[in-house]
């Protein structure tokens, strides 16, 4: 990068504060890559700086610069705090950032702090613009997720459910706890397929890398393999992803979508697809068609209310049909599904992979001990899970803890097949004191008889819906 040194002497203290003038916008200048010079009119914006402001490795890198320092660290409104006091003697703020200010940046931070109007922005090169390049990547249609300080990969499935459908690349700025590493075990874990990640760090500096690594177009054996590596727990055997672990944090990531495998003629239709709403039952993998039959599931899932943001609780999720369409719903959010049989945990782990949802985590644990464990529900989905004793008209475990988590405009949905279960339910939401919406959808579907077709009645299912009193649920 170029030094330069500021033609303006920093005045004193004392006689800035006597004639207070007006205050200078801040300029916050891209640097681009490390080595490289800055263009003409960023190099002319630091030269005025009276004070520069920046992470300590910037800052570093003009040593030569003699104007007043503030590090911009942890503690930013102490930085913010000292930028404005410089400001009310009059001198020239400039602060310096990575690549492109408003892209992840500092840039909306100081916007908001300081006021657009009262900004100048000079950037550079995102970090993506430069990890497309180095592709020959066009990525005017990526999507953008940024990890950084982040506990949960929410916005990371949003943005795959989007990419896995328009075949668009997803860019990821990790940072040192989501690493390359942690977001290819996320990919394997969701079942997420047919995807090459890329991952750049130090981009720029003679120590940079590329790590690229690509997602089978089927990760159960490769999910299989990761898990019994980490099991044995052998500190000197070497999976595909040590080269990722290797890269740490603070890096860009490319997920780009390889080419598909050509579908075979005779998958069913939605196979390949996202979850939509109304897929047809066979389309499902299921155990001996123990599945929430088409037209039920689309009256549950209407009656739950769902928003793209919500997280969503399916109990007893068994083959997983409710799971991946609630997903479709919950696109920006999360869909929790549990189930206890390890062979229906299998099954929708594969319709997860089938009709590629990586909003949907799956849970195989034991009602009703596992809730307290979950994120905090917005909508609560029950179609299996309250079959069995352990339940009293004063009393019901599962139910119990289930009303306890859900917010004020919280709903709960209950698919009953069994009268019993339908007045335990009832029962329960008394008790707390629920007001309870109780409808029944009575189903027939057309089947071959004589060359013609008779209608055949599916079982009768009560939907028992209510709202957590105190809120708005819609």
């Amino acid at each position: 990068m170029t030094h330069a040194t500021p033609p303006h002497p920093i005045p004193p203290a004392g006689q800035a504060d006597a004639a207070p003038a007006a205050m200078h916008p801040v300029t916050v200048i891209g640097c681009g890559l490390r080595g490289t010079p800055l263009p003409s009119g960023h190099a002319a914006a630091l030269a005025q700086a009276q004070v520069l402001a920046g992470g300590a490795r910037l800052l570093e890198s003009f040593p030569e610069h003699p104007g007043q320092r503030i590090v911009i660290g942890a503690a930013l409104d102490a930085a913010l705090q000292a930028m404005d006091a410089c400001r009310a003697r009059g001198l020239r703020v400039a602060v310096l950032a990575d690549g492109d200010p408003l892209f992840f940046g500092i840039g909306a931070r100081l916007a908001g702090h300081f006021g657009p109007e009262a900004l100048r922005v000079l950037p550079a090169a995102s970090c993506l613009q430069q990890a497309a390049a180095r592709l020959a990547l066009p990525w005017q249609d990526a999507r953008c997720v940024s990890l950084h300080g982040r506990n949960d990969y929410r916005p990371l499935a949003s943005a795959l459910r989007r990419a896995l459908h328009e075949g668009v690349p997803v860019c990821v700025l990790t940072d040192g706890h989501n690493t390359p590493g942690a977001i290819a075990r996320f990919l394997i874990e969701r079942g997420v397929t047919g995807l090459r990640l890329h991952a750049f760090a130090d981009m720029g500096s003679p120590d940079e890398r590329h790590v690229a690594f690509a997602l089978p177009h089927d990760t159960t054996r490769m999910k299989e393999q990761v898990a019994a590596v980490g099991e044995r727990g052998e500190p000197d055997k070497r999976d595909e992803l040590d080269d990722l672990d290797e890269l740490g944090g603070n890096c860009t990531v490319l997920l780009v979508p390889r080419a598909a495998p050509a579908p075979s003629p005779h998958a069913p239709i939605g196979r390949s697809a996202l979850p939509v709403l109304g897929i047809p039952d066979q389309d499902f993998a299921m155990q001996a068609r123990l599945i929430t039959k088409w037209p039920v599931r689309a009256a549950g899932l209407a009656a739950l209310r769902i928003a793209p943001g919500h997280t969503v609780w399916d109990l007893g999720a068994g083959s997983g049909a409710v799971s991946v369409e609630a997903a479709a719903l919950a696109r920006d959010g999360l869909v929790v599904a549990v189930e206890r049989d390890p062979a229906r945990v299998a099954l929708i782990e594969q319709n997860r992979r089938r009709f590629r949802a990586p909003n949907l985590h799956v849970v195989h644990a034991e009602l009703p001990g596992c809730p307290d464990d979950l994120p905090d529900p917005d909508r609560i989905f029950m179609g299996g899970g309250l079959s069995g004793e352990g339940h009293s008209p004063q009393a019901d475990p599962l139910l119990d803890a289930v009303c306890r988590r859900l917010p004020p405009g919280g709903r709960l949905v209950v698919h009953c097949v069994l009268l019993g279960t339908l007045e335990r339910v009832r029962a329960a939401l008394v008790r707390h004191r629920w007001p309870a919406e109780v409808a029944c959808i009575q189903a027939s579907e057309a089947v071959p008889l004589l060359g013609d077709l008779r209608l055949a009645a599916m079982n009768p299912v009560f939907i028992v819906a209510a709202t957590q009193p105190g809120g708005d649920a819609a």
